[in-house]
């Protein structure tokens, strides 16, 4: 055998005879070829690296495709393979097509991109939210093509986010990923779709409201709040059972006060169609008032700050907890003295008292930031959560920090339940839209609505101790 491969290349390809195959000299690489079966073809390389492969000309064009090296890849098993291959290619099979699907396949990022421009934009208010969920669950998996997604890949990455971030959250993230695959499918897309069949979380429906006992403590705290702005939004979204969203962006030009209306447009509306919310006449009664408060500005609850792009309230975050503090620590305290026999003016000093106390904290923090941990409601909450199990009680009944703003809609809902509305009052008072209801919704008149909602605020209201809202007069027609 001649040292270079050069001055020999076609020969019966055996092991022996490609194992003592030289480095070419004076070439990057060489191609040998095999006399058994034309087209078989071995290069080496000047590492004296040997790879076989095929190489055919196809309509008058070269085909150079790569089966595999040696000693990997033996001489026989790449004899074989070289034969299968040109059998596809004399059947008109294009061996390179499946090599160049994969690189030109688009990655999760591509289709996430896709999804949100073509899809969530158009079609969702909630886009941001897609967005989000991709930031938090999905984005390492942003290169990764989207043939290499296995069911298996899904099922574990479902439940590390679910170890990590919680199980509510890991299920959001499996039905953003099913979503966005269904996309793809429907624009091409011929693989399958990887998040189907997953094994998911199992939750619990959150069925939080204030019953009587916390409405009243709610109320209370309410009524100290001094932020006018925030106290009216927690007043407004417990009294006409609207979103959040909703109600900070309500808009003078969307309300008629005469007959009690509030119309939603659909593009601000979660369900995409023209909204009708029932305004009881105490929430008549408010908004007038705030009518007068605000001067000509469109929002019913302007921002305080010149500075915000929507003009609106945004953000009552710290409203908030300081309302559910002041009713929790009031339920606490109310423990205590009920407990001890304390008079009622004695309970009523003992939650000034108790108050007075996070307002030192918060003093003595002043121009500081707060180390983690010592929120000053948190550290006065559990104090006092402290001495009430000292007295073998049970501070969980008085808890109200778990509520959130959308259990006020909540609120509404099982107020109006309690009062004896049916299930499709209640959804059409609170703008559900079910496929199952729909048809229903429809043939409902705002009659039987007005009464439903009129009386669960009457009710809630006449729970509220020294929360008042002035005489509504006359009702709206």
């Amino acid at each position: 055998m001649a040292r270079n491969p050069g001055d020999s290349t076609r020969f019966r390809f055996t092991e022996s005879k490609v194992r003592d195959l030289p480095a070419p000299i004076g070439a990057r690489q060489v191609r040998c070829y095999d006399t058994a079966l034309p087209g078989f073809c071995l290069r080496v390389t000047a590492s004296g690296m040997k790879v076989f492969g095929v190489y055919r000309k196809v309509h008058g064009r070269p085909m150079d495709l790569t089966l595999g090296r040696w000693p990997g890849l033996t001489v026989e098993k790449a004899r074989k393979l070289a034969q299968e291959t040109m059998g596809d290619i004399a059947a008109g099979i294009d061996p390179q097509a499946d090599k160049r699907e994969l690189r030109e396949e688009a990655t999760l990022g591509d289709l996430f991109k896709d999804f949100l421009e073509l899809h969530a934009k158009p079609r969702k208010r909630s886009w941001k939210e897609d967005e989000g969920l991709w930031n938090r669950y999905l984005v390492s998996w942003r290169n990764r093509r989207l043939s290499a997604i296995t069911p298996a890949d899904v099922q574990a990455w479902h439940g590390r986010v679910g170890r990590d971030h919680g199980q509510g959250g890991a299920n959001r993230g499996h039905s953003f990923l099913r979503k966005m695959f269904n996309f793809a499918r429907m624009r091409g897309w011929k693989g399958g779709n990887p998040a189907q069949g997953v094994q998911r979380f199992r939750e619990r429906t959150r069925e939080r409201f204030l019953d009587a006992a916390e409405l009243r403590q709610f109320l209370s705290a309410l009524a100290a709040e001094p932020d006018r702005t925030s106290r009216d939004f927690f007043l407004l979204a417990l009294l006409t059972g609207a979103r959040r969203s909703n109600v900070l962006g309500m808009r003078w030009a969307d309300l008629d006060l005469d007959r009690g209306l509030w119309r939603i447009p659909g593009e601000k509306a979660k369900a995409g169609d023209d909204l009708v919310v029932i305004l009881a006449p105490q929430v008549v009664v408010l908004l007038r008032e705030r009518r007068e408060m605000v001067g000509a500005s469109p929002w019913v609850l302007p921002s305080p700050s010149t500075r915000t792009k929507t003009g609106h309230f945004v953000e009552p975050k710290c409203a908030w907890d300081r309302i559910r503090g002041r009713a929790e620590l009031s339920r606490l305290v109310a423990m205590i003295g009920e407990k001890q026999r304390w008079t009622p003016a004695a309970t009523e000093q003992a939650q000034q008292d108790a108050e007075g106390e996070v307002d030192r904290i918060r003093g003595a923090a002043f121009g500081r930031r707060m180390p983690k941990g010592t929120d000053p409601w948190a550290v006065v909450l559990e104090k006092y959560r402290a001495q009430v199990r000292a007295l073998h009680l049970d501070p969980e009944h008085a808890r109200m920090r778990d509520i959130r703003i959308h259990d006020l809609r909540r609120t509404m809902g099982s107020w109006q339940a309690a009062a004896g509305a049916s299930l499709s009052i209640i959804g059409r008072s609170l703008g559900h839209k079910q496929v199952q209801t729909t048809a229903i919704y429809a043939r409902i008149s705002l009659d039987p609505v007005r009464e439903s909602v009129e009386k669960a605020t009457s009710a809630m209201l006449a729970v509220g101790g020294p929360f008042q809202i002035a005489d509504p007069g006359t009702k709206p027609t």
